[in-house]
């Protein structure tokens, strides 16, 4: 499994944290990849489900996120890009984009993004997380961190 982090560096509110969501999400939906992307509440996926709607990569990202009544009846695996604060990877998704704060369990993902803030708490936990991988024999670290922009390999 390959595990990379991303730390937003000068992000020092989930807000700028989420910004950058949409391009990352845009680039990995361009490669045809399914995605999940866990939230730590229903607050903050309701912000993001908003912002992924109003600032579309390349014309309209669709998505669905659990909560939502209209999606109900939806099988989550019918989504490319699925947005829940739960764990266990309902939509059956390739990669799990994991957001500071939101259910830790990342098994059945064959990629998991780590997302997190440049705050000393959020960097803290981020650490931890990656010393828990380190212990597992398949798992396959990267670390990025956004400058000028751009997301630059560190490890």
């Amino acid at each position: 499994m390959r595990i990379s982090f991303y730390m937003v560096a000068d992000a020092t509110t989930p807000g700028q944290v989420d910004g950058q969501l949409p391009k990352l999400l845009g680039k990995l939906l361009q490669l045809g990849q399914r995605i999940e992307l866990r939230c730590p509440d229903v607050a903050r996926m309701d912000r993001l489900s908003d912002l992924i709607w109003k600032t579309p990569v390349d014309g309209f990202t669709a998505h669905a996120a659990s909560h939502q009544q209209e999606f109900a009846d939806l099988n989550p695996s019918e989504h490319q890009l699925y947005l829940t604060n739960e764990a266990g990877n309902p939509s059956k998704a390739d990669i799990l984009v994991r957001l500071s704060g939101a259910d830790e369990n990342i098994e059945g993902y064959g990629e998991v993004l780590e997302i997190f803030s440049g705050l000393e708490a959020d960097k803290a936990a981020a650490r931890l997380r990656w010393k828990s991988a380190k212990e597992h024999d398949d798992a396959e670290l990267r670390y990025f961190a956004l400058e000028n922009g751009r997301w630059m390999k560190k490890a």
